[in-house]
């Protein structure tokens, strides 16, 4: 009899174990899923890149529904575009930048014009408070996309779009894509835009070089369907892009004729490939949340820095400029 309860013990272990190892499996395949590892192990190396064509993209063609109004007043002078990208219902951002560095400037020979391009909204009320605020500003693009994280590349189109042919405006020299956390030293911005040449192809900020997150739960997770590679080409964080007049009009004539990708920062880095534009690295546009104190803006030369909400950047701003 004992014999036989350690028989039957040994097969409830057993079982017991096999459970437990099939348990134990079916919880690592599923970690493995959403770590995104067997992605990672299917992935294409970046040395095979390449970019697929679609032309005939009539979907990527969003429209105009506001334009800002032209401020360049002079032929003779150098054109500064900055246009800022911002949420619809960050309005309360929008009035923070234009209560710093966000409004004309003439600076020598140097015009500066900044504008905000938006997306749409489904909320009424924020499209009214939109609509009060285009009407009151005037520095207003707003564009039928609807507005959304994934949608940023639509909003690249648009500041491209219009930034190399604004409607009823004089076209610009230089564009300046900035988003709008972000503090600026105009004084520094004018004086490196006039250390550059409009003709030359320039795409500049500062530059990541990095691996795809595979992580399905991640933000910025990406299938191998949407892209295959290892690693992205170096890419201009799309916080803080400058970029020639001469640059905006190639992207304008090839942005259309390639594969969309969501997030816009990666989708200009595989058109400046495409296109054998370098991507320029800047240390004077800080993209880590740091404190820059009133030295390194005014004597080493640092342009943008990222990481303002609407208090810190007024606060801050008036502190160091005020």
């Amino acid at each position: 009899m004992h014999r036989w309860f350690r028989k039957i013990n040994r097969k409830c272990v057993q079982e017991v174990s096999r459970r437990q190892m099939f348990v134990i499996f079916g919880i690592t395949v599923i970690l493995f899923w959403v770590f995104g590892l067997f992605d990672k192990l299917s992935e294409k190396s970046f040395d095979e890149f390449s970019w697929p064509r679609k032309f005939n993209q009539n979907q990527l063609t969003s429209k105009f529904t506001q334009f800002p109004k032209c401020k360049f007043k002079s032929e003779k002078t150098t054109k500064l575009m900055i246009i800022i990208k911002s949420s619809a219902k960050n309005g309360q951002m929008r009035d923070s930048v234009r209560k710093t560095w966000g409004v004309y400037k003439k600076v020598e020979n140097v015009e500066v014009m900044p504008i905000f391009v938006v997306g749409h909204v489904e909320n009424l009320e924020v499209g009214r408070k939109i609509d009060r605020e285009a009407a009151k500003f005037e520095d207003v693009l707003a564009i039928s996309a609807i507005d959304s994280y994934r949608n940023n590349t639509f909003k690249l189109f648009a500041a491209i779009d219009y930034g190399y042919e604004p409607h009823d405006c004089t076209s610009p020299d230089f564009l300046f894509l900035v988003d709008d956390d972000y503090m600026v030293h105009i004084p520094n911005l004018i004086n490196f835009t006039k250390s550059k040449r409009k003709n030359d192809l320039i795409y500049e900020g500062f530059v990541f070089d990095t691996s795809p997150f595979r992580m399905k739960i991640h933000k910025h997770s990406i299938s191998l369907d949407e892209y295959p590679f290892s690693r992205y080409p170096p890419y201009v964080s799309a916080g803080a892009v400058f970029i020639s007049s001469e640059t905006a009009k190639r992207f304008k004539n090839t942005m259309r004729t390639l594969k969309m990708f969501p997030f816009d920062d990666v989708f200009t880095a595989i058109l400046a490939k495409t296109l054998k534009i370098p991507a320029i690295h800047n240390e004077n546009f800080v993209f880590w949340n740091r404190h820059v104190d009133r030295k390194e803006w005014e004597e080493e030369g640092v342009i943008a820095v990222h990481g303002f909400a609407r208090n810190d950047l007024e606060l801050e701003y008036n502190q160091i400029f005020g």
